[in-house]
């Protein structure tokens, strides 16, 4: 999961990693970086020839990022429901995607 940046140059350190794993990498296998739709085409392009050798493939998740809305008691809501709980069950969602994308190429 990465963000997305309004400054073009400002994915350096998620190219840096993405050279790691380009020197380190495993054959016949997609590397899948999930976002919020803000990674704007030019700039998949961009991170994308930074590493030729990595095949990434964006998947935007924007849409399982939104405000869950549930009842739940008013005397913890303020208290527990807050961005970091909306974000951790957010990240469960992605987990949980990813290992439905999880193929192996032939």
């Amino acid at each position: 999961m990465t963000r997305g940046y309004s400054i073009i140059t400002q994915y350096k350190q998620l190219i840096d990693r993405n050279k790691i794993l380009e020197n380190t990498i495993i054959s016949n296998t997609d590397y899948i970086i999930f976002h919020e739709g803000n990674i704007p085409p030019e700039h998949q392009t961009y991170i994308l020839k930074q590493t030729p050798g990595l095949d990434l493939q964006f998947i935007n998740v924007e849409a399982d990022f939104k405000q869950i809305n549930t009842d739940i008691d008013p005397r913890t809501r303020d208290i527990i429901w807050n961005n970091s709980i909306v974000n951790y069950i957010n990240l469960l969602q992605v987990n949980h995607m990813a290992k439905d994308l999880h193929i192996q190429k032939d």
